[in-house]
C-alpha cells in the first residue's frame, strides 16, 4: 500500500500523559514485508530511567534508532 493511500488512516497526534518526555503514536516498521512494529504506542516519562530488553533480533536497536531519527519509520 502506498503512503498516499494511507494518509486517510492517519489520526491526529494525541499527546501522552502530563510529564511525558517522549511520545510515540502509531509507530510502524516493516522488514521485507513482515511487521516489526505496527501501530506501536509508547510514552517515556521525563526524568525516568527506561530499559528496552528482549531476545536478539526483536527490534530493540531499531526502536532506539527510530526514536533518534537514524532509521526511517512511520508514525501516525
Amino acid at each position: 500500500m502506498k503512503l498516499a493511500d494511507r494518509i486517510e488512516e492517519f489520526k491526529p497526534f494525541v499527546p501522552g500523559p502530563s510529564g511525558t518526555h517522549i511520545t510515540l503514536r502509531g509507530l510502524t516498521k516493516y522488514f521485507a514485508g513482515v511487521p516489526l512494529y505496527e501501530n506501536f504506542d509508547l510514552d517515556i516519562p521525563k526524568g525516568k530511567i527506561v530499559s528496552v530488553f528482549g531476545p536478539n533480533g526483536c527490534g530493540k536497536s531499531t526502536l532506539i534508532n527510530m526514536i533518534a531519527g537514524l532509521v526511517p519509520g512511520g508514525c501516525k
